[in-house]
């Protein structure tokens, strides 16, 4: 399945300009049942071809989540 939406990392810094966290954010998608995945190699995945069935993927899933419940006019929050 294509992914729905993605979204980049940013650095969280703070007044002193020094990174304590990272965070990220998707904005309007429907109700529903999600799962979540992120990966530092997003560039090399190729949507005409299923990566990970290859057996030597150029793109892969570092962590994932499912799951995660979406409603209407409500924040979900999920860290990984």
């Amino acid at each position: 399945m294509a992914p729905l939406a993605a979204a980049t990392v940013q650095e969280v810094k703070d007044a002193d300009d020094n990174i304590t966290g990272y965070d990220y954010e998707f904005g309007f998608v429907t109700a529903a049942t999600y799962s979540l995945g992120y990966s530092c190699l997003a560039q090399l995945d190729d949507q005409e071809v299923n990566d990970m069935a290859t057996g030597t993927p150029a793109f892969f899933l570092f962590a994932e989540q499912t799951g995660v419940v979406v409603s209407n006019a409500v924040s979900s929050v999920r860290d990984f």
